[in-house]
């Protein structure tokens, strides 16, 4: 079996808490081991992660979080916090492509046992585990156990780290990522523009939100370049309740915003409303 990828870009020497004038002194306390590596254990528990197709969004932006140290904890329940800053930025940009976390081990470890997971709002959407050595890097690009895309768009998402070492044990846990919209490809070759439907509409109206067109005129682009010939320009809309009013009238201003923005008839604007069960609320273009 191939090595699982997860994702969390990360500095990360094992070591106790050293005082500041340790850190800034290579000599003293611990030290940032610079190289790159690759991670690999004895055994890992959870599915292989499909790289995702090539979506229309640039290269993905590697995300690296410096002078990050986990410390020694008594307790695995008792987690260091880290602020994920710069992966807030990355994935704040309309539409970013997986990897949406990325974790990097700069300092080869020999555990006992250690456990990666993906939460959400509480629940593992997706975990790797195993024993003996660690080094390198593990990718998180939004898949779960099947392999389908778990992740989605308006859902927080955080990961947690605890290993143990004789009777060391360390624990270490992000604070959470906003993920408000995404783009990426299934198996199949279909790609996916998904937002947030927070993003899409004002609350508890039918009006397009301020910041909606700079979600929905990429989403139209993309179908202008799609030559569906006189075929309809398909869109879904995912909502909680696919009959009430509020969908209606939601699915009703996409149409007449792309039909516009495409210069075509509402009627060639297909705007499918279904349950949020299975992509969350969000609106979603697909893609060649």
């Amino acid at each position: 079996m191939s090595r699982p990828w997860l994702a969390v870009r990360l500095f990360l020497p094992f070591c106790l808490l050293a005082s500041e004038a340790a850190a800034q002194d290579p000599d003293k306390g611990a030290t940032l081991i610079k190289q790159d590596v690759t991670i690999r254990s004895k055994s890992a528990a959870g599915p292989d992660v499909k790289t995702p197709l090539p979506g229309p969004a640039p290269a993905i932006l590697q995300e690296v979080l410096e002078s990050l140290e986990i410390y020694k904890r008594e307790h695995p329940g008792e987690f260091q916090r880290v602020r994920l800053s710069a992966t807030q930025r990355r994935l704040s940009l309309p539409f970013p492509r997986p990897p949406f976390l990325t974790f990097t081990l700069k300092k080869d470890m020999d555990f006992d046992w250690w456990r990666f997971e993906i939460l959400s709002e509480g629940q593992v959407v997706w975990h790797t585990a195993g024993e003996g050595k660690l080094w390198g890097k593990l990718d998180w690009d939004g898949t779960g156990y099947t392999g389908a895309m778990a992740a989605q768009a308006g859902k927080p998402y955080r990961w947690s780290f605890t290993a143990a070492q004789g009777k060391e044990r360390y624990a270490v846990e992000s604070e959470d990522i906003s993920l408000k919209s995404m783009v990426y490809g299934e198996a199949l070759g279909t790609g996916h523009m998904e937002v947030s439907n927070e993003l899409v509409f004002e609350p508890r109206t039918a009006k397009l939100g301020q910041d909606a067109k700079a979600y929905l005129i990429p989403m139209a682009d993309k179908l202008r370049a799609s030559e569906v010939g006189e075929s309809a320009y398909k869109l879904t809309l995912y909502h909680p309740d696919p009959d009430a009013a509020r969908a209606t009238a939601w699915a009703a201003s996409l149409q007449k915003f792309f039909s516009q923005r495409l210069v075509i008839s509402p009627a060639r604007v297909d705007v499918e409303v279904r349950s949020s069960r299975e992509r969350g609320e969000v609106t979603d273009c697909p893609i060649p």
